[in-house]
């Protein structure tokens, strides 16, 4: 059974406003009928948020969110390097996969067109920074097709590369290549 979760309505402009709880929900199969009643409406899921006590139920509940969207999943895997060559034999890529460190997006990615995603890296764009929430349109092998759902670029269509991450919280460096992007 999944902790507690509590959708919010995201308060852009008054953050002191929490008594506006949506729905909660405490089991797997109640929380994505019972709390997300709008999946399709773009506008509806951006003004809410999902709270948790940990990371991973969030993850949980991205991955119910999928499957009850239409469409099939495609799944995008990273490429993990060791940045010094002379260490690589110490930190095998099945080892890298496995890490998760902030900032940077999972190893495994799975998308389906018309899935919210927020960007969390600046990609030269002032329209396209960090917190950007997106919806995708097309995805292909190396690029996400998304149009901009908040902000002054609202509408606009935009591409996504996959982009060389290196985390700098870690004692060796490591380089993952992958979507800047999280289901949200």
């Amino acid at each position: 059974m999944m902790p507690l979760l509590r959708i919010i309505k995201w308060m852009h402009s008054d953050t002191k406003n929490w008594k506006d709880f949506q729905t909660s929900a405490r089991s797997e199969g109640s929380s994505v009928s019972k709390c997300f009643t709008a999946l399709l409406d773009h506008s509806w899921l951006c003004q809410r948020a999902i709270l948790a006590p940990r990371n991973e139920d969030v993850s949980i509940m991205n991955k119910q969110l999928l499957q009850e969207l239409p469409g099939s999943v495609q799944v995008y895997k990273s490429i993990d390097t060791i940045c010094d060559t002379n260490e690589a034999v110490n930190y095998p890529a099945e080892f890298l996969n496995t890490l998760q460190p902030s900032g940077v997006p999972l190893h495994t990615l799975e998308l389906k067109s018309g899935t919210p995603i927020m960007l969390f890296r600046h990609l030269h764009s002032p329209s396209i920074c960090n917190g950007t929430r997106l919806c995708i349109k097309k995805l292909m092998p190396n690029i996400i097709e998304a149009t901009i759902m908040t902000g002054h670029a609202a509408g606009e269509d935009v591409y996504i590369p996959r982009i060389p991450i290196i985390p700098s919280d870690f004692p060796f460096q490591f380089k993952r290549i992958q979507f800047p992007v999280r289901l949200i």
